[in-house]
């Protein structure tokens, strides 16, 4: 063994120490500790808004218990039932209010003295207003003539009547008999003013109860909001005044009879008439008062719901006991729980939580807290490792603590039978995984998953579920490239959510019954809900993540886009040379698995800050026309250096995301302003004085700001670009010369380290290399030349 070669072990105790170092380095760094101490308090506002102090809950509605659940401490609670039957029966025992209004009433009794008087004062009965008359008669069933009956009547004088008194109809009801014997009659017992004014008198006693107790067709109010027999009955809004009375005394079929009887008694006493026509004149009052008896009480539902509710209060709550191992009453094994059950179970488990000692709430809080930690541990892991760019105080960062944390606390409250739960959880998943990649959005999912289901006290069930669901969804989502696809996501997602909750229901001892199917069902349709709510969320996601989905940027990659038309009109070599490093980078970005769109956009507008100074650029100088020949290599440089900068400035303030403006400040990294560095190192040699060392003109000065490429598609663009340009000037650019240009730039680059940060493999630069080797030589193809056209 070569004794200069390291050992094996020795390398891996060099590799361990300097990763431990790095480690140690960045827990120095101020913004390390903010950053975790921001995930703390995310940790801990999460912990207490979902009470995760609290033992397990396990219960939910429509879930069947494989056994019967006994009590585990002594506890005592309210009877619901039981209690609010008893109230029930209190509440259909009270007497209700209704509101007596008597001037209905009153207003009918003078309608009633107003038509009397019209009959008292018309001489003849032809000359009577038949509609007035009639409606003091009983209809007779048989009250129609033929025309043989016209010789039965009794002839008409020609006579001038009331208006319509020369039909032929109205003349046989008014010379009818027995209807004008009536009238006579009706009228000689009211011929007198004093027999007049002893009617008004009779009529109003007769109707003196009524008008001081009321009237009402039917009870407006049910069995169960009061008696059937009696009501209390006061003056609109004076319930103070209220008095009870007997429902038949005020109801108007039961009152008829014997208000008719009344009014009898009452035209014998004060008319001095026989008790038969003081009959058939209330036989005729009756008649005209039967359809027009108002009804004058209406239920007070207030007062009476008062009432109700008094009553109902002073019940006494019925007590049910439980000594510890009982039977919980209600609760039977196979049968799926409901409300009433769910309530006994969560009084249970109250009794439960009261009983514990301190200690064992504060190990369960300590507990379910650390598993916080531990799994906030091992996502910070996860992103240490392979998204670096999440941590530190970063958009990203705040974004995706923020939305992890807002996840837990809405499934938390919204948390019930329909499962609502899952719509931020699949929201989170699929956004995560539009955002970064799956394998994060799977870790991420998994935590939250467990956090959530621990949280909800739903135990494995839950779990599997969400996992599953969250898993289909992430894996399904990626690249968004349509808005429909959302839509087919979400199917997906309720596919599995519906057979896994049919399959983990099983297993877990839950019969395949109607309420099974429910719950699958619902988990379904929240899944696919909650693909169409992603879908309008879609762009609020992009601006929260600063992410850019492929159908936006297939909106950017329109060429009508303001800057790209400066572009062409200012700078048209510079927007030729960006069409072709789109075209070469988005086929280098697809043969290694990057996003090829995002490169394709990102070349579009990597070199807009040219527009600003497009003759400073050789793409854009006519021949002979050189700006630089009049300048020094340093000003040349900070010249062209300051397309970057521009550049950038220009996108900010057309509102680029931050993505797009990230390739234009990347794009040449850190490299070196080559032409100029050596132009500057030529003139310092040409005066003379000494040899110059390349050492001796500062480097620094002629190489860009950077940042490197810190993306696969960055690193991608800054080669694409670098060969396009160098391409130009090949003499003749056979495939030789073509791959030899493209290793030569690519191995500079290398060894210049503008690679070190975009995460890009070996291989995956071999790939590069090759895919840029073919695109440039399609493009310069070799063309047969056509010989001249003959001369005539």
């Amino acid at each position: 063994m070569n004794p200069s070669h390291p050992s094996r072990a020795r390398l891996k105790r060099e590799l361990g120490a300097s990763k431990t170092a790095s480690w140690l380095a960045g827990l120095r760094r101020r913004d390390t500790w903010r950053s975790l101490g921001l995930w703390g308090v995310c940790c801990a506002l999460v912990f207490v808004l979902t009470e995760g102090w609290e033992p397990t809950f396990s219960y939910r509605v429509n879930y069947v218990p494989e056994r019967e659940i006994s009590a585990r401490v002594p506890f005592t609670i309210v009877a619901v039932a039981a209690t609010e039957q008893t109230r029930q029966q209190a509440r259909s025992r009270i007497v209700p209010y209704y509101a007596h209004d008597a001037r209905q009433l009153r207003e009918m009794r003078q309608a009633l003295l107003d038509r009397v008087f019209l009959i008292t004062r018309t001489p003849v009965f032809y000359e009577m207003d038949k509609e007035v008359w009639d409606s003091f008669l009983i209809p007779r069933p048989d009250e129609s003539f033929e025309d043989d009956d016209v010789q039965n009547l009794k002839p008409v004088r020609e006579v001038a009547g009331p208006a319509g008194s020369g039909t032929v109809a109205d003349r046989r009801t008014w010379t009818d008999p027995e209807k004008r014997d009536a009238f006579h009659q009706f009228r000689d017992a009211l011929k007198e003013d004093r027999d007049l004014a002893h009617f008004q008198a009779a009529v109003k006693a007769a109707l003196q109860t009524y008008e001081e107790n009321g009237l009402l067709e039917a009870l407006e109010h049910p069995l169960s909001e009061g008696s059937q027999t009696q009501i209390q009955i006061h003056p609109p809004g004076d319930e103070e005044a209220a008095r009870r009375i007997a429902v038949s005394d005020v109801r108007i079929a039961e009152v008829t009879d014997r208000l008719k009887a009344e009014l009898a008694s009452e035209f014998v006493e004060r008319l001095k008439i026989d008790e038969e026509r003081s009959g058939q004149l209330a036989e005729r009052v009756m008649t005209w008062m039967t359809d027009r008896l108002p009804t004058t009480l209406k239920f007070n539902r207030p007062a009476t719901k008062r009432l109700s509710d008094e009553t109902a209060s002073k019940i006494q709550p019925i007590l049910l006991e439980y000594r510890a191992g009982d039977p919980l009453y209600g609760i039977e094994a196979g049968e799926p729980l409901d409300e009433i059950d769910l309530a006994l179970l969560r009084q249970e488990h109250q009794a439960y939580l009261d009983q514990i000692p301190w200690t064992q709430t504060l190990a369960h809080a300590v507990g379910h807290f650390g598993m916080y930690i531990a799994l906030s541990l091992l996502c910070g892991v996860y992103f240490a490792y392979h998204e670096p760019r999440l941590l530190g105080w970063t958009r990203s960062y705040l974004a995706t603590l923020g939305t992890i944390s807002v996840a837990i606390v809405l499934a938390y409250f919204f948390a019930d039978r329909w499962r609502l739960e899952l719509a931020p959880m699949m929201i989170l998943a699929m956004s995560l995984s539009i955002a970064f990649r799956f394998e994060l959005a799977l870790l991420v999912s998994a935590a939250v998953a467990l956090v959530t289901a621990l949280t909800l006290r739903q135990g494995l069930f839950e779990f599997v579920v969400l996992m599953a669901t969250m898993s289909t969804a992430a894996l399904f989502c990626g690249r968004v490239r349509s808005r429909t696809k959302l839509v087919y996501v979400s199917f997906f997602a309720a596919a599995t959510a519906f057979l896994t909750t049919l399959g983990v229901g099983t297993l877990s001892g839950q019969p395949v019954v109607w309420t099974l199917l429910v719950e699958a069902s619902a988990f379904a349709l929240v899944a696919v809900l909650s693909g169409l709510l992603m879908t309008a969320l879609l762009p609020f996601a992009e601006k929260l993540f600063d992410i850019q989905t492929d159908i936006s940027l297939l909106e950017m990659s329109d060429m009508t886009h303001p800057l790209l038309q400066q572009l062409v009109r200012r700078a048209p070599g510079t927007y030729n040379h960006s069409i072709n490093v789109a075209s070469l980078a988005e086929a280098a970005a697809e043969s290694i698995g990057a996003n090829g769109l995002l490169v394709r956009v990102g070349a579009y507008f990597h070199d807009i800050g040219k527009m600003l100074k497009p003759e400073y650029f050789v793409e854009n100088q006519k021949a002979g026309e050189n700006r630089h020949g009049s300048l020094q290599p340093t000003m040349s440089t900070l010249v062209i250096i300051a397309h970057v900068k521009e550049g950038a400035e220009l996108a900010r303030r057309h509102g680029l995301p931050h993505t797009i403006i990230d390739f234009i400040e990347q794009h040449h990294g850190t490299t070196l302003v080559e032409y100029f560095y050596r132009e500057a190192q030529n003139r310092e040699a040409q005066k003379g004085e000494r040899a110059v060392d390349r050492q001796e003109i500062e480097e620094a000065s002629f190489r860009y700001p950077g940042p490197k490429p810190q993306t696969r598609e960055s690193a991608i663009l800054m080669i694409a670009d670098s060969v396009e340009s160098a391409s130009r000037v090949l003499v003749e650019p056979t495939p030789s010369r073509i791959e030899h240009l493209v290793e030569s730039l690519v191995a500079k680059k290398l060894q210049d380290g503008q690679f070190d940060e975009c995460g890009m493999s070996f291989r995956e630069l071999n790939v590069v290399q090759e895919t840029l080797v073919k695109s440039l030589s399609a493009m310069y193809h070799s063309r047969i030349k056509y010989p001249p056209a003959a001369s005539a």
